[in-house]
């Protein structure tokens, strides 16, 4: 496959993910820990400004930057590549798409919540087919820390509960958890196997690269 289309086709997992995770925040149900730190970052800072694309530039940027002083590899950079593309394709789907888009009722956000975890996923097993373009900092840091401990669910354990851990702070100080809830949970657990499936399908018709 021809770099131009490795690209493209990077470019249009991003787009589909960041349309599932808008619609997941949206159904405030709970979100992925990453996703509700971002939101919560956009709520808590009293800044026009900052939305919850470019609160998940800070944080995707610092963590960068981290994943950097531990490494010491520069090509490490490549990966404010994916940050920025999800960032804006998030804004683009909330401030945009979805605006003003809440349902009131329980269903309706279970129901929206549903399908922009199975729409993350579907994204997911698009881009994970991808060996050669720029890996996100979560993966780097996981990369890195499993070659450190060797252990190879610890890792993976690290890093989503210590996000998680931030998230429930931010989400008391806001004085809501919403974004941290059952679906969170359901995303922890359901993700992987959900991921697994696609892939296995995307596979038939996208040669891994």
């Amino acid at each position: 496959m021809k770099l131009f289309k490795r690209i493209l086709l990077q470019v249009l997992g991003y787009f589909i993910m960041s349309s599932g995770i808008a619609l997941i925040l949206h159904g405030k149900q709970g979100a992925f820990p990453y996703d509700a730190i971002s939101f919560y970052l956009a709520e808590l800072i009293p800044v026009d400004f900052l939305t919850v694309g470019r609160a998940s530039f800070i944080i995707g940027i610092s963590w960068t930057i981290l994943n950097f002083i531990l490494i010491k590899n520069w090509r490490i950079f490549f990966s404010l590549i994916v940050v920025f593309s999800i960032g804006s394709f998030i804004d683009f789907f909330d401030l945009i798409v979805f605006k003003g888009f809440y349902p009131t009722t329980f269903f309706m956000n279970a129901l929206i919540s549903v399908v922009g975890l199975v729409i993350v996923c579907f994204a997911v097993g698009i881009v994970v087919l991808n060996k050669s373009l720029p890996a996100a900092p979560s993966e780097i840091a996981l990369v890195y820390l499993s070659s450190k401990i060797k252990t190879g669910w610890v890792p993976k354990i690290i890093i989503e509960g210590g996000l998680a851990v931030i998230a429930v702070i931010l989400g008391l100080i806001y004085g809501n958890l919403f974004q941290i809830g059952w679906f969170t949970i359901l995303c922890a657990f359901g993700c992987g196997p959900m991921i697994n499936f696609f892939r296995k399908i995307l596979i038939k018709y996208i040669p891994e690269y």
